[in-house]
């Protein structure tokens, strides 16, 4: 008999071997009756060994049950053939080849699904690895960009914290630097007064205490929000260093689960490996026994124990695998929850960086308002000297004035006896006719809108008239005529020429307003009077400029019934020019008849609203 390779499982190859001595030790003449007795024998015995092959194997691989199928069907169809008539030698040498060409094809089947089974298991094993492999790294990776992500937003806000408190300390810096270099021609009114009434010491003080108590409150607010803001960037701190804590743990449970999975999948390898060698022992166990059929013989028994030890490591494998498997997921599961407590930690820091955030635009807010009622505060205690100090000198100038007055009465009255002794007429004084110069500058009103003086090199000369202007004021596009509820607006912008009258001859002098005019260096859009290369400009017609706002404020006005003023000798006043003037920057040049002076571009006269009454 040549020897053979097919690998058959062990129950086959023991129902095999239960018949073959009755074969072998029959004579010729009893072939038939030995034929009959084998059958039956390896049916019984096919059955029996068959339980006992099912009980012993703890894999409980598929092909041995198919290849025990193929068995039964081999051995029916055996009986069936020894049924029929024939001879005994021909009936016993094919039923034994039939059957032995049955068992070698069934246990190549065997082989092949075994080897198939194997392979695929293997695979699988594989792709799980490579999957788990794959699944750790893009875990890996999210918890990195979110840490990188978390730590980018948690520097950016503290900058912007930061920046922002640069910026309140920066901006209160610049509004007290600006409050000391104030231009100090630039008059403002900082007490707010009724038409009607002028600002007194006592309103003065009591607006400057109150700037001062309110700059006071809102210092302390502002460093209260400040301490409010950094204990809240310092949480968010603390926030961001346990979100970082939370998510190396995270990180760490990944690693551990991607080790666990590694594991798992590597033993699930071992375990498919060492059931494939089970199924090759079987095999090899199988082509044993049939090349064994003459001598009967059987399977060897190392055949036997290494089937035997083969099975057992397989089954330990087995339950390394299950056991692994079990540590991977319980990892899995661990490093996911470290994970969801990683993204709320983080969810967590970045909620507690956007509240410093807050705090800090809060903190930086009330600086602002802080330096700005420190501001008002120091202008209102510079008010209050300012008062002061014109009231010293408005005293000294009543003083002086009453002084020159009593000089002048007595020299005119020293003139006068003169006079009466030597018999000459009486000459008239026209400035003692009224008062003196001073005493009647004294007694004008207050211009109590803000304006900027100017420092001009020429004057207003007029006949019998003296011009001199006191200043100049730029309400913008809304003037105030009678507060700031009554409003107008200019087409182009208003400028207010706030002058300043005396009539310096012996006769009476009548003004009108309509004669003063501003005259530019060049032609703007809308001009309506052009002249040599200029445009000449009057004073607006509408009664809100040319009456109410002058009356509203105490000022001289220049026209009854658009009649010219008549002033006596000596007489004086105060009064307001208001012009619509285009927003040009040309030069421009103010005065009356023939006599100009060159005001420039009034770029040095700011721009200053109406303050709300």
């Amino acid at each position: 008999m040549s020897k053979r390779t097919p690998n058959y499982p062990a129950a086959l190859l023991l129902t095999l071997l239960s018949g073959m001595p009755a074969l072998s030790m029959a004579s010729e003449s009893l072939m038939p009756k030995i034929e009959l007795q084998t059958s039956d024998q390896i049916g019984g015995s096919s059955s029996a060994k068959s339980a006992s092959g099912h009980a012993k194997s703890t894999m409980e691989l598929e092909p041995a049950l198919e290849v025990s199928g193929a068995l039964d069907v081999t051995e029916a169809s055996k009986a069936e053939q020894s049924a029929e008539p024939a001879s005994p030698d021909e009936a016993g040498g094919s039923s034994v080849k039939a059957q032995a060409k049955a068992d070698a094809e069934a246990a190549r089947e065997a082989k092949k699904q075994a080897d198939a089974q194997a392979k695929a298991d293997a695979k699988a094993a594989r792709e799980a690895k490579k999957q788990a492999d794959a699944q750790a790294k893009a875990d890996a990776k999210a918890a990195r960009d979110a840490k990188k992500q978390s730590d980018a937003q948690a520097k950016a806000e503290a900058k912007a914290a930061r920046d922002a408190k640069r910026q309140a300390d920066a901006e209160a810096a610049e509004s007290q630097e600006a409050q000391v270099q104030a231009p100090v021609e630039t008059k403002a009114v900082t007490v707010e007064t009724k038409s009607d009434e002028a600002p007194s010491l006592e309103k003065i003080e009591f607006e400057a205490k109150k700037a001062r108590g309110s700059a006071n409150f809102k210092a302390k607010a502002a460093a209260e929000l400040q301490s409010i803001a950094d204990e809240k960037a310092k949480s968010a701190h603390r926030a961001q260093g346990r979100a970082e804590d939370q998510a190396d743990v995270a990180a760490k449970a990944r690693a551990e689960a991607k080790t666990a999975a590694r594991d798992a999948a590597e033993a699930k390898v071992k375990a498919a490996d060492a059931a494939k060698i089970v199924a090759d022992l079987e095999a090899k166990a199988a082509s044993e026994a049939l090349d064994n059929v003459g001598s009967g013989s059987g399977v060897s028994s190392q055949t036997d124990a290494a089937i035997a030890a083969a099975r057992e490591d397989a089954r330990n494998a087995d339950a390394v695998a299950k056991s692994r498997a079990s540590t991977a997921s319980k990892a899995k599961a661990e490093a996911e929850a470290q994970a969801e407590a990683a993204v709320l930690a983080n969810s967590k820091a970045e909620s507690q960086a956007k509240a410093a955030a807050k705090a800090a635009e809060e903190a930086q807010l009330a600086a602002q308002d802080a330096a700005v009622a420190k501001a008002r505060a120091a202008t209102a205690a510079q008010a209050v000297a300012d008062f002061e100090a014109k009231a010293a000198s408005d005293a000294i100038a009543k003083a002086q004035a009453r002084a020159q007055a009593a000089a002048d009465a007595k020299a005119q009255a020293d003139a006068d006896v003169e006079a009466a002794k030597s018999g000459a007429k009486t000459r008239v004084d026209p400035s003692v006719a009224v008062k003196s110069a001073v005493a009647a500058r004294l007694a004008l009103p207050v211009i109590t809108e803000p304006y900027t003086a100017l420092k001009t090199k020429d004057a207003i000369r007029v006949p019998g008239l003296d011009v001199a202007i006191i200043g100049i004021s730029r309400p913008g596009k809304v003037l105030a005529s009678r507060g700031a509820g009554d409003q107008t607006a200019s087409v182009g912008e208003w400028v207010v020429v706030f002058i300043e009258l005396r009539n310096s001859s012996d006769a009476p002098q009548a003004v009108l307003d309509y004669n003063f005019q501003f005259v530019s260096s060049g032609v703007a859009a809308g001009c309506q009077n052009p002249e040599a290369g200029g445009c000449r400009y009057f004073i607006s017609g509408l009664s809100e400029a040319r009456g109410l706002y002058q009356e509203s404020r105490g000022l001289t006005i220049l026209h009854a019934n658009y009649d010219k003023k008549e002033f006596a000798p000596g007489a004086m006043a105060r009064t307001a020019l208001v012009f619509d003037l285009p927003v040009s920057g040309f030069g421009l040049k103010f005065g009356i008849g023939d006599s100009y002076v060159d005001l420039g571009t009034l770029k040095n006269v700011p721009v200053t609203p109406p303050a709300a009454k």
